[in-house]
């Protein structure tokens, strides 16, 4: 873009507003109580809407636009906005609305916005805790020559600037904005893990699961190496409606393969979490199902399309995956459970297309780790006439 100078004529006498500082009440980052950014893909045709928000009682952290999910954001949000803290007009370009097109501040908008809309801008929008706007900004195309330098435009006016200012600081990925490592733990402290490998099957009544395997190894930490601790296969017995579990035990010579349990242990220590979605109503913490969970098709429908499967076992409602559970136990008492679902698409940006997998992860405590302390018969007290005189 070749970007000149405009004169007082062309530009309504506002040329004064250059070096002026566009927020002028967003002089202290700390003020800033959300942000919400809208982002509008071309290509898609959709206006990607993303908003990080403080609790006034709480002081917590969470993003509305992702069903309230907890944020890792108070440092982020004051780096975000000491941006636009003391942002100054280096020039103005143009007062004319027909040219907000071709600079790419055009502002999206959740109902207008359609498909074929050309040079339509990222909006930004700082509120204080009172919902007070500090701040507000469409960042357009950047200015070629002018490293670091794009069109904006403030909503509602016309007036389009050349300011510095680096867009990739307001991502929208839900990622940037919380504390992505999943479990939290360290692979040393892993001593023992289950496999529970099934399918599950669609059936005329339902669905019906179908075991193949169940496989418990430890970690021997005296000699380096992990031990079979039960190794379970599911066969069909003669007679028997379902299959039964037999227990397997490894040959001579054979042993568990160390460096595929050691990678797995890894792996588990840096599972990291790239979106969340909200469980259906009906499902405890511990993900059982109430008793009429199993009659509320919408939810039913949400968990099967993403490989859940509500199953009613031994009465009781159950869920199930689509590829197996995996048990962890720690050493520090620590148990979680994980149940791998369907795939949820490729990690974003990955070159070697990484995929994403729907996981439902519960976390208990081992009580045998902490046995009740044996309680102590407290001795009566003495009668008076037992009790010594006390010394002359």
């Amino acid at each position: 873009w070749l970007i000149a100078r405009p004169t007082e004529q062309n530009t309504g006498g506002d040329i004064a507003a250059v070096g002026r500082v566009l927020f002028e009440k967003l002089d202290d980052p700390a003020q800033a109580a959300s942000l919400e950014i809208l982002r509008y893909n071309e290509e898609l045709c959709e206006i990607h809407e993303f908003k990080v928000a403080k609790n006034g009682k709480t002081g917590l952290w969470s993003i509305p636009s992702h069903s309230d999910y907890a944020a890792d954001a108070e440092n982020r949000i004051r780096d975000v906005a000491t941006s636009l803290v003391g942002l100054k007009v280096l020039g103005v370009v143009t007062e004319d609305k027909t040219e907000h097109e071709l600079f790419g501040v055009k502002e999206p908008d959740k109902t207008s916005t359609k498909l074929g809309d050309k040079g339509v801008g990222l909006l930004i929008s700082f509120e204080d805790q009172k919902g007070k706007k500090l701040a507000s900004l469409i960042i357009g195309k950047p200015i070629k020559g002018s490293e670091g330098h794009h069109f904006v435009r403030e909503p509602g006016r016309d007036l389009v600037y050349d300011v510095e200012i680096a867009p990739d600081r307001f991502s929208t990925k839900f990622e940037d904005w919380i504390e992505q490592n999943l479990l939290g733990l360290a692979a040393l402290d892993i001593e023992r893990m289950k496999v529970k490998d099934y399918s599950v099957l669609r059936t005329t009544r339902g669905f019906q699961i179908e075991p193949k395997f169940d496989l418990i190894a430890d970690w021997n930490g005296t000699d380096n190496k992990w031990q079979l601790n039960e190794f379970l296969t599911y066969k069909q017995a003669s007679g028997a409606e379902s299959l039964t579990p037999v227990t397997s035990e490894l040959l001579a010579g054979e042993e568990l393969n160390g460096e595929k349990l050691n990678s797995l242990k890894t792996a588990l220590a840096d599972l990291k979490i790239a979106d969340v979605r909200r469980k259906p109503s009906g499902l405890g913490a511990d993900l059982k199902a109430d008793a009429g969970f199993l009659n509320d098709q919408e939810s039913v429908t949400s968990l099967v399309g993403r490989g859940f499967y509500p199953l009613s076992i031994s009465g009781e409602p159950e869920i199930l995956s689509a590829n197996g559970d995996l048990h962890v136990y720690m050493k520090d008492g620590f148990e979680y459970v994980l149940r791998f679902g369907n795939v949820a698409g490729t990690e974003e940006g990955s070159d070697d297309n990484k995929l994403n997998r729907y996981l439902m992860v519960t976390a208990v405590v081992n009580e045998d780790k902490f046995p009740t302390p044996a309680l102590e018969v407290v001795p009566s007290k003495p009668a008076s006439a037992d009790v010594p005189p006390p010394p002359t």
